[in-house]
């Protein structure tokens, strides 16, 4: 099965779009945990028709099932500190944070949750059970990420090996990740990219965009007393923000491992919100939560249909030809500092492209 390259690719894209699709329920079900109401129904639309996550996640790409797992570790991460602690969740929350540090590099941003959980865990009334922190079930939950990691990730010991054996040596300029395909510097992180990657994070979701900063400040303002629930959820997140946010090469698609967590805090404080105005202004709080769902999810669902509908048209690259012959005058720039492609299927062109690059060539 593995000599048949076409067989691998169709399941390996079959298996990514699963794991993608996963988020939906899984937001829902969180949600419905902390929150009884509706805005379960108000996260699972949004993950249902996010536009950022609906354009990836037809890529086979990791982003889109890294977002996916790392939320759902996240959510049984709570559950362990919380002492839902049965080896069924134990092993199950583990295995899935080894496929978060499998999935991509950036995951192994998981580890600090974990270990938040894991020290989290034997604390009770006031009391710090020891024996519970260095017990039978820390230490398989331990063995087990740590093998099925360096099974997932191979290189994974030498490379953050060599990060740390670098820093410890003072040589904290640079870095390699991914067998050297990712290569970052220190250079590469300021504040002053923070602007740029607001706007490519508002590009795909402007609501969610406007909406995060109120939302987060009113999720942790609500649930201050929660404290174990916003150690485990909170790191996560934040630590992805602060490092993709002033990465000056933070494309779209990275920023997928912030999505559901967005989401996950806009459908809380909006539901919240909702609540109080109806009792506030005397409404019938049913019919006005859902006409404020749907002026939140109609848009979205419309961009997100038409990116569907756009992609399953049979020449996509016709067109992109018509519309910018139809909507961009002949003097303006269309792309700045890249490679300009041929975007006019000549046949010259098609041609070239055959050549350059075997295989590629198709129809959309």
């Amino acid at each position: 099965m593995f000599a048949n390259r076409d067989l691998v690719y169709v399941i390996a894209v079959w298996a990514l779009n699963l794991i993608s699709v996963a988020l939906i329920p899984c937001i829902f079900l969180a949600q419905r945990r902390l929150k009884v109401g509706i805005s379960g129904w108000l996260a699972a639309g949004l993950a249902s028709f996010n536009l950022l996550l609906v354009h990836f996640g037809h890529q086979p790409t990791p982003h889109i099932p890294l977002a996916t797992l790392s939320f759902c570790a996240i959510v049984l991460l709570v559950m362990v500190a919380h002492n839902y602690g049965s080896w069924r969740l134990i092993l199950l929350a583990t295995t899935v944070r080894a496929l978060v540090v499998g999935t991509l590099q950036s995951g192994i941003l998981i580890c600090l949750p974990y270990a938040l959980a894991i020290l989290a865990r034997p604390y009770r009334h006031g009391h710090y059970n020891w024996r519970r922190l260095f017990g039978l079930q820390t230490v398989v939950s331990l063995l087990l990420f740590a093998g099925l990691c360096v099974l997932l990730y191979p290189q994974i010991v030498g490379e953050y090996g060599s990060v740390i054996a670098g820093y410890l040596a003072g040589q904290t300029s640079e870095f390699n990740l991914g067998g050297g395909s990712h290569e970052f510097h220190l250079s590469m992180f300021s504040v002053e990219n923070l602007p740029q990657f607001v706007f490519r994070l508002s590009s795909y979701q402007p609501f969610l965009t406007a909406a995060i900063p109120i939302a987060l400040v009113y999720f942790v303002v609500s649930l201050r007393h929660r404290r174990l629930l916003l150690l485990i959820c909170l790191p996560f997140p934040l630590i992805n923000l602060m490092i993709w946010g002033m990465f000056f090469g933070t494309f779209p698609r990275i920023t997928a491992s912030l999505v559901p967590y967005m989401i996950f805090a806009v459908a809380y404080a909006v539901e919240d919100i909702s609540c109080k105005l109806a009792r506030r202004w005397t409404l019938r709080s049913g019919r006005w939560q859902l006409f404020i769902f749907a002026l939140i999810l109609l848009p979205a669902m419309l961009s997100s249909s038409r990116l569907v509908w756009v992609t399953a048209q049979t020449d996509t690259r016709s067109l992109v030809s018509q519309w910018i012959n139809e909507s961009i005058a002949a003097e303006q720039a269309i792309l700045l500092n890249f490679q300009l492609f041929d975007l006019l299927p000549t046949a010259e062109a098609v041609n070239r492209q055959g050549s350059d690059f075997p295989g590629s060539v198709g129809t959309r």
